[in-house]
């Protein structure tokens, strides 16, 4: 997979989660960066802030329904909707804006925004290959479990995911991906909006539409309960397993601000919890320093 390069600054703004304006900008490595950053994604709280922080699991923690960078006080929201681009093979970079992000359900805009400014460097995308393998059963739900299976590192690297999902009267659906041969369903995967379960909040939403103290009702994908007909649960099923997996990607790049992980990865009924314990299981099993 060929690494792609930020060639400028691009700056978006847009309503965060909770309607009110919100900037995030991405930028090229400046050169005074440190040298032992110079090839990681690095975050930045704000432009007056000279600290750079590696995005890494090192400055991640679960909270209600989301995962978020964390330094001292700074913090910065929903990072599994920024970190999946990094398995379109975007290269270091710096990610700059603080507090809650211009909120879109989901990934893809911030690809979009980004699109036109990437090159390709004539590089590979750098792979590490764990060989400590990885399973755990998780409380996310009951029987759920997490898994990582070793690639023999003689093989070309790559990651498998095998993702299954379940979600009361909708169904469950297990979704297999690997990459970066399977790299047209990535950008399915980035297109898929956030789950919009329970049922009920389908009602809270339109109405805060509707009165326009709401502003993501359409940034949703609804599942429109005992109604709904069996093909539009089984479409609403399947974009709720290609944003889990969008999910898992964006907390999979959280191993490593340098390069991306090779692998068998199974998430069975997991959520942003689970998937964060797991790579922390993953890190400090397979990083010999992480274990002194």
């Amino acid at each position: 997979m060929q690494e792609l390069r930020l060639t400028e600054k691009v700056t978006m703004t847009g309503k965060n989660l909770f309607g009110k304006t919100s900037q995030l900008s991405f930028s090229p490595l400046p050169p005074y960066v440190p040298k032992d950053l110079c090839t990681s994604w690095l975050w930045r709280p704000s432009a007056r802030n000279p600290t750079f922080i590696p995005i890494d699991l090192r400055n991640v923690e679960y909270q209600r329904r989301r995962l978020r960078l964390q330094n001292n006080a700074r913090h910065l929201e929903i990072i599994e909707h920024i970190m999946p681009l990094r398995w379109i093979g975007i290269g270091p970079l710096v990610v700059e804006g603080c507090g809650w992000t211009p909120y879109y359900g989901r990934p893809y805009e911030y690809f979009e925004t980004l699109e036109s400014s990437l090159q390709e460097t004539g590089r590979e995308v750098v792979w590490q290959m764990p060989q400590i393998p990885v399973y755990f059963k998780h409380k996310d739900a009951l029987c759920g479990y997490s898994e990582f299976i070793p690639q023999d590192p003689r093989l070309p690297p790559e990651l498998r995911l095998k993702v299954t999902v379940r979600y009361p009267q909708v169904g469950q659906i297990t979704v297999q991906r690997t990459f970066p041969s399977q790299h047209e369903f990535l950008m399915e995967d980035l297109r898929a909006y956030t789950q919009g379960l329970p049922h009920f909040l389908y009602y809270l939403s339109a109405f805060g539409h509707v009165s326009r103290l709401w502003k993501h009702h359409r940034h949703v994908e609804w599942y429109y309960g005992r109604k709904s007909s069996d093909r539009h649960k089984r479409a609403t099923l399947h974009v709720f397993a290609s944003h889990r997996i969008s999910d898992l990607l964006g907390a999979l790049a959280l191993l490593s601000p340098t390069e991306l992980i090779g692998g068998t990865v199974t998430s069975f009924f997991g959520g942003h919890k689970s998937d964060l314990e797991f790579i922390n299981r993953m890190f400090h099993l397979n990083t010999p320093s992480a274990q002194g």
